[in-house]
């Protein structure tokens, strides 16, 4: 067997499907450099499930259709946030 290494340093982790296309990123998944996560897509490149993490909110979601309908965050200062549709 190979030796594993005991760290991997990069910003972003994509895993394809047989197409090609990306399904799960692991990383910076926003357009900004600020955003976290991990993020699950579906064959169309929409974002289905994500937990993310954020300057001051952590947030875990699903989406159904191209909307978000069910969310749960927390800022730093505490304060949660449950959004159901």
């Amino acid at each position: 067997m190979a030796e594993a290494t005991e760290v991997v340093r990069t910003r972003r982790i994509e895993v394809v499907d047989a197409e090609g296309r990306v399904r799960v990123v692991v990383g910076n998944v926003g357009v900004t450099d600020d955003i976290f996560g991990l993020v699950v897509r579906n064959g169309y490149g929409r974002d289905r499930v994500w937990m993310l993490a954020q300057e001051r909110v952590a947030e875990v979601g699903l989406d159904h259709g191209g909307n978000t309908v069910a969310a749960l965050s927390v800022s730093d200062e505490g304060d949660p946030a449950l959004y159901l549709a």
